[in-house]
């Protein structure tokens, strides 16, 4: 009899192994296992599937933390400091109707400070115009921004081990293949987190 994995394709089978495996019960993650094998996917998906079933340490956390903030800014390609995450908010009002968006981003500090007045600019322009909504979502989202920056590079460290987290599989597995890790981080920053 066929386990359902066989029926997925090879993509959402991967993403399963490398951001889902720890939450499978046992059968699943051996089923999943055996399909991986059957398929030779990788052998850095079974490493990453394997390491994620054992738990994270703290230690593999900062070994992924450097992975990140090692490579070259997904933004600009600069590599003279190292990336960091900031959590970037923008709230827009149109009459009656007001929206935060808030988007998890990853650069260096020069290009997520540009992205941060960009949407510090749009909120300015264009968050107030809804009552009371606007005006409220407005301070909340302009209070982020003028944090003392203790606070903000506290933000930052957070956002990064956010990142970090949510992804430690695909990191893990791709610890060693920059370019692969370069598309998650460009990927993460098209990425509307709310």
């Amino acid at each position: 009899m066929a386990h359902p994995y066989s029926s997925l394709h090879d993509e959402k089978l991967i993403r399963l192994a490398l951001y889902e495996a720890a939450d499978l019960t046992a059968s699943g993650q051996a089923a999943l296992r055996t399909e991986i094998q059957r398929r030779s996917l990788g052998s850095e998906i079974e490493l990453s599937f394997e390491w994620l079933r054992q738990g994270i340490t703290q230690e593999s956390l900062e070994l992924l933390k450097h992975v990140v903030i090692s490579q070259p800014c997904p933004v600009c390609g600069s590599t003279d400091m190292p990336l960091e995450a900031a959590e970037i908010r923008e709230t827009a009002s149109i009459w009656l109707l007001t929206h935060t968006r808030i988007w998890l981003k990853i650069g260096c500090s020069s290009c997520l400070n540009r992205m941060m007045r960009h949407a510090l600019r749009k909120t300015l322009l264009l968050g107030w115009w809804s009552l009371p909504d606007g005006i409220i979502q407005t301070a909340q989202t302009l209070r982020r921004y003028l944090l003392p920056p203790r606070f903000r590079r506290a933000g930052r460290a957070q956002a990064l081990q956010q990142f970090v987290i949510r992804h430690a599989g695909y990191l893990y597995a791709y610890r060693y293949q920059e370019s692969q890790i370069l598309k998650l981080l460009q990927h993460q920053n098209t990425v509307w987190a709310g």
